[in-house]
């Protein structure tokens, strides 16, 4: 914890130094990872567990300056290539271990996660530190290509954490936990690229196909409300992207998975988007009532070219429509209506003939009488 607490902060330190000392960091650190490993007694990744824990303690709740940030992300860089992900996967077979003493089991790791719970919330924070940073525009002018570089750095593992992981369990709470800073990439580029997040563009791509092919194929359990509050934030942000392929994979993902249940409730922030969405793109939406609005029809999704008029629609099927105002179709069929001659019921035509027959009848048997009649 030494540059941690004491070098890390500090930006007067000399560049080639920092660099020296984080590469002797990182040996020593994957030395003592392979070598804890091989301990009988110990949990797979004790010590990064450990020294994630530590770094979030040492951070604290203070906004982390851009020096510390920059190091911290190179010393998460090292933690995670160092980290054994076979415990989360579906193949893992646990092996046989000495007996725990009473502080081993007092410190035993809690949650799905285990020990990687303090890393992941590391993660959590340092992506979250990094939009802070990139929301400055002082220092996207002053250090646009390092925020860049750290940008990708933490795209890259993200990305290796997502695609390591495998078990239902473990996915779930890996998703409720990096989906929402995860997001905020694809928010930030959802209309415009800001300087820095335009250079991500690769890495967003790579980012957000492991995440698809990771709940489409590698997660077997339900798409049920719980999951569907955790992605919202992802999905709200790829429906509505500027990027045609990311609003192809959404659909695409969302017909495979969420398509497919009974029902769902729908989180608030997802409603407008997918009311948007469902105008142009085939989305089966289980139990959705929505209303298009004026509002919902701009983004990538809106045509100023259409005036039509608010129609509600019940899990994509419309129950009312009135067509569309002062379009030339529309005044065409009123003026053809005007036009054309109001026609006679048959049954009136009918019985119209049959009164006109009785009278020509009457008329003529009144004239024979009189011829008959002698003067």
């Amino acid at each position: 914890m030494l540059p941690i607490n004491h070098i890390f902060p500090v930006s007067s330190f000399p560049q080639p130094t920092v660099k020296t000392l984080m590469r002797t960091w990182s040996e020593l650190y994957k030395t003592f990872a392979r070598c804890a490993s091989l301990v009988t007694t110990t949990d797979e990744n004790g010590c990064c567990e450990e020294l994630c824990s530590r770094i979030l303690t040492a951070l604290g709740d203070q906004p982390v300056g851009f020096f510390l940030l920059e190091r911290i992300v190179q010393v998460v860089t090292v933690i995670v290539d160092s980290v054994n992900f076979s415990p989360y996967s579906t193949k893992f077979q646990p092996k046989t271990k000495a007996p725990h003493t009473p502080t081993d089991w007092a410190k035993k790791k809690k949650g799905p996660l285990g020990n990687l719970n303090s890393l992941m919330q590391l993660l959590v924070r340092v992506t979250e530190e990094f939009h802070t940073l990139c929301s400055d525009q002082s220092q996207i002018e002053a250090n646009a290509s390092t925020l860049s570089s750290m940008g990708s750095s933490i795209l890259n593992t993200l990305s290796v954490c997502i695609s390591h992981v495998s078990l239902p369990s473990i996915l779930r709470t890996v998703f409720s936990l990096l989906t929402k800073p995860i997001a905020m990439f694809y928010a930030k580029t959802k209309s415009c690229s800001p300087k820095v997040y335009s250079s991500l563009g690769s890495k967003l791509d790579k980012l957000l196909g492991e995440l698809l092919s990771c709940l489409g194929s590698r997660y077997t359990g339900s798409y049920d409300n719980d999951l569907l509050e955790a992605l919202s934030p992802l999905l709200c942000a790829i429906f509505l992207h500027k990027n045609k392929q990311f609003r192809t994979q959404a659909a695409q993902f969302w017909n495979g998975s969420f398509a497919k249940a009974a029902t769902l409730v729908y989180p608030d922030e997802l409603k407008p988007v997918l009311s948007q969405v469902k105008v142009k793109t085939p989305l089966l939406l289980p139990g959705f009532t929505f209303t298009t609005t004026a509002e919902e029809s701009s983004g990538p999704y809106s045509d100023n070219m259409e005036n039509s008029q608010l129609g509600t629609k019940v899990s994509g099927i419309e129950v009312k429509s009135t067509g569309k105002r002062d379009s030339l179709l529309a005044r065409a069929e009123e003026l053809k209506n005007k036009s054309t001659p109001t026609k006679i019921p048959h049954a009136k035509v009918r019985h119209v003939y049959f009164y006109w027959s009785m009278f020509c009848f009457a008329d003529r048997l009144e004239r024979s009488c009189k011829d008959t009649v002698p003067a």
